[in-house]
């Protein structure tokens, strides 16, 4: 095998439940994965497309979309308060960071505010849970989108 065909040319992320349709980036071959088949191969499974590309696989429960959305957040069950970035949101969670000193710990309960980066600018709270914190990254999982569901779901479509 020549070293061109060994590089790993991404990621694709997986989210139904036994069965995915991946769609090679590159050649824009279809093909179904079964996913128990992907769990067995251990972390992180390689597959390789008939076109010669190959990608790293990861599981998700929803598509996580890449943004850059400012926001405000305060806590639900303690006094506190703060400013961040979105960086990452999915219908399951959000993953943002803290622009200011960190006062909250893993289990917190938040509420973020933002504007989506759309054309009807549409503001959003939503009802997160702490839990993972890294250095000034957060990530949340989603409680509540306080009756904003569909606006959300419209925003996380692949364009």
């Amino acid at each position: 095998m020549c070293a061109m065909e060994d590089k790993i040319s991404g990621k694709v992320f997986l989210t139904g439940e036994n069965f995915d349709t991946f769609v090679c980036p590159s050649c824009k071959i279809v093909k179904r994965l079964d996913r128990s088949k992907l769990l067995k191969a251990g972390a992180n499974p390689v597959i390789k497309c008939t076109c010669g590309k190959r990608y790293i696989v990861e599981f998700r429960r929803g598509y996580r979309k890449q943004v850059e959305l400012p926001c405000t957040y305060h806590g639900l069950n303690r006094p506190i308060s703060g400013f961040g970035i979105i960086k990452d949101i999915s219908f399951y969670g959000i993953g943002f960071l803290s622009l200011t000193e960190i006062q909250f710990t893993l289990e917190d309960l938040l509420r973020i505010s933002f504007q989506l980066d759309t054309k009807t600018i549409t503001k959003i709270e939503a009802d997160v849970q702490v839990r993972r914190i890294y250095q000034n990254k957060v990530g949340t999982d989603v409680k509540s989108w306080n009756n904003h569901e569909k606006e959300i779901w419209f925003y996380l479509l692949p364009t």
